[in-house]
């Protein structure tokens, strides 16, 4: 592993992928060390988030999608008589902004008249934010979400996309 990660200090790779290798070696290490591998981080944001949709939604069915693929969002929320898609995306580096270039494929594959919500750990471009509402318009939304205290920014979007149906658990 080291040896990758000096190949690709010296290629000039970015600081994330230089991160994300070093996110390896650690939790390489922890499975020679025990014998399990480690939960990865973008795993404890899904989890986080789902975690955050069920508090600022009491009631709501999240279905985990079994499969992962750019083609499928993360999770389908149901509410109500709506339903909403929601793809998570987690960056290493939460200080370098999300382009959004994996969620071509994941429009193009959602139903006709869906509704997406991207939540990511890390700023939004221009570009990412382009993506979404060129495929759906006001159907689509993207926001930053890191813990509860964004909270009520994802609240905002969920109703935004579920109507007001959904109006989202007060937070104290």
């Amino acid at each position: 592993m080291n040896s990758q990660i000096q190949a690709a200090e010296q290629n000039g790779e970015s600081e994330s992928v230089l991160a994300e290798l070093e996110e390896l070696r650690k939790r390489l290490n922890v499975l020679q060390r025990t014998g399990t591998v480690p939960e990865h981080p973008a795993q404890a944001y899904d989890r986080a988030v789902q975690a955050a949709i069920s508090r600022l939604l009491p009631g709501a069915d999240i279905i985990r999608q079994q499969r992962r693929s750019r083609e499928v969002a993360d999770f389908v929320v149901r509410y109500k008589s709506s339903e909403l898609f929601v793809e998570t995306k987690w960056r290493s580096d939460p200080a370098q902004q999300f382009g959004g270039s994996t969620l071509l494929a994941l429009v193009q594959h959602l139903p006709p008249g869906a509704r997406l919500l991207v939540v990511v750990n890390a700023p939004h471009m221009p570009r990412a934010y382009a993506v979404v509402k060129d495929a759906l318009g006001e159907r689509g939304r993207i926001v930053m979400w890191r813990d509860v205290s964004d909270d009520q920014t994802l609240g905002e979007a969920l109703t935004s996309l579920l109507g007001k149906t959904a109006e989202p658990a007060s937070q104290s």
